[in-house]
């Protein structure tokens, strides 16, 4: 499902969804549900599907009728939707496997949806033809992939780049890392996908009191666990630094 190095712990996986789903994963479900609505009698593929925000947007907007399917590589994103499910009575099937070689039926689904996680299969072309395998003719595939890094992640590369070196810099921007937009329709056509169409969505990204946040968004990334063993020294001063550096953003007691 994603390359080496994007795999979160049970812990930094609660922290993604206490923290990342609010800010920013959830008002991209939103933004691109909004776009492309799921009927009753869809059966739906969360593909990269995290702690299932995608998933429960889907139940929240468009009522019980849609059979819901979340899949994700990482065990920790798993069991973190699992109870979020649970606890909020949203009824979906979740299973742990690769996006490239997934255990459905050719043609299972009517609707594949996959937010912000082509940019980090490592093949990215086997992950495509895996959705087109698994959609029923007429089906709709819909994928969101950041196409620039946000401010906040640029302060915690410019940051992590002084105190951490140029690689772990370099990791913290595995989100937006995709290259893929001068070619994607191309090879989707190869793989067989027709009436493509391309859209730019926007959306704010709300962080309530930065203080708070903002070390919560460093131990909900990626880097986190690495940034949290060089000390708290370090990890303080990467927080303050990407405080300074979005202050631009600040609005009362909230960064947008």
């Amino acid at each position: 499902m994603a390359a080496d190095g994007f795999q979160l712990s049970g812990a930094a996986a609660q922290i993604y969804e206490e923290q990342k789903v609010p800010a920013m994963f959830g008002p991209l479900a939103h933004a691109t549900l909004a776009i492309h609505e799921v009927g009753p009698d869809d059966v739906v593929l969360d593909v990269a599907c995290g702690t299932g925000i995608v998933t429960r947007t889907i139940r929240d907007r468009f009522g019980e009728q849609p059979r819901l399917v979340g899949i994700d590589l990482n065990e920790g994103m798993i069991d973190t939707a699992r109870k979020v499910c649970a606890r909020d009575s949203v009824v979906a099937d979740f299973h742990v496997c690769d996006a490239t070689a997934t255990p459905f039926e050719n043609g299972e689904f009517t609707f594949v949806i996959c937010q912000q996680g082509l940019q980090f299969f490592p093949d990215e072309n086997a992950a495509l033809a895996e959705f087109r395998r698994v959609a029923a003719p007429g089906a709709r595939i819909v994928f969101t992939v950041w196409s620039r890094p946000s401010p906040l992640f640029v302060a915690m590369a410019d940051s992590l780049r002084v105190h951490a070196g140029e690689d772990l810099a370099k990791q913290s921007l595995a989100p937006f890392s995709w290259t893929g937009a001068q070619t994607i329709v191309s090879r989707m056509s190869e793989i067989g996908y027709v009436d493509i169409s391309l859209e730019e969505l926007e959306v704010d990204r709300v962080l309530a009191h930065p203080e708070q946040s903002i070390p919560k968004e460093i131990m909900g990334a990626p880097v986190g666990s690495s940034v949290i063993s060089m000390g708290e020294a370090i990890f303080d001063k990467v927080a303050a630094e990407m405080i300074d550096a979005t202050e631009q953003y600040r609005h009362d007691d909230q960064l947008v």
